[in-house]
């Protein structure tokens, strides 16, 4: 095992290095763009609901500073922000007044509280749930939808640059077309279940802006053997350098869950 000086550095998600790394990876990166333009015409797809202004009840699973959620709030009637890390309590109230925060796990929250939700969106969630769960996860958010109401859940797809990368050091893998097969093949009766894909890139001229980003990425889960940064410096020059910097995929996922 290589000393810890030679590793790369490993930070939890409610850390300051972790939102430094995350605001690089946004400031290099498509994939918020294109998942904005696909959210809103999946949101466009809702069917009316008779007792509501709007489009009724939103619900943002893993809603962390509420970024996104603040793109939508004005379409909707009611809002709620699923988010168990504390950390983000304060970005989420300054973004998203208004919303209802729960601090609390998909598990662990109260069903009764989010049924009849009209749009569900869990976005790049489903890496911090334990592999054996996520079917259950996926099961309860479906749960919360009335009848005509739209839960998208966002992965990133697992043949991208950077799933490619978790898988060659960490043995990470994320298959999210799996996850939906298993859902669909005991619910068809009661949901409609669709993919689609949509292309998204980290794209930057500096090598250093690369291995942040990079760095990042195999931060997603907590590490027991981080590999060697030489590693990681080597990895990226050889797989994601390109005549005028360094350009990797990370492709989206979108499922789209339809109550019937």
């Amino acid at each position: 095992m290589p000393e810890l000086s030679e590793t790369i550095s490993v930070f939890s998600s409610g850390s300051a290095a972790y939102e430094e790394a995350f605001l690089a990876f946004l400031h290099h990166t498509d994939q918020k763009i294109q998942a904005k333009s696909k959210i809103a015409e999946v949101i466009d797809r809702l069917a009316p609901v008779p007792e509501a202004s709007k489009n009724g009840k939103f619900v943002d699973v893993g809603a962390a500073t509420g970024d996104v959620t603040s793109w939508f709030m004005s379409r909707f009637d009611e809002t709620i922000c699923v988010e168990p890390n504390t950390h983000f309590e304060s970005s989420l109230q300054q973004h998203c007044p208004g919303a209802e925060i729960l601090q609390k796990t998909i598990l662990e929250n109260d069903p009764a509280r989010l049924a009849g939700a009209n749009f569900i969106l869990c976005s790049h969630v489903l890496y911090y749930i334990e592999p054996d769960k996520r079917l259950a996860n996926l099961q309860a958010m479906s749960d919360w939808l009335r009848p005509g109401g739209i839960l998208l859940v966002i992965l990133q797809q697992s043949t991208t640059d950077c799933m490619y990368m978790l898988d060659h050091f960490l043995d990470m893998h994320f298959d999210l077309p799996a996850i939906a097969d298993r859902f669909a093949s005991g619910h068809a009766e009661a949901f409609e279940v669709a993919f689609e894909k949509v292309d998204s890139h980290v794209t930057t001229s500096t090598f250093d802006v690369a291995y942040q980003i990079a760095e990042f990425m195999l931060n997603l889960l907590p590490m027991t053997y981080p590999p060697k940064r030489s590693d990681l410096e080597a990895y990226i020059r050889e797989h994601f350098q390109t005549d005028d910097g360094y350009r990797f995929s990370c492709s989206q996922d979108f499922l789209i869950v339809r109550r019937k």
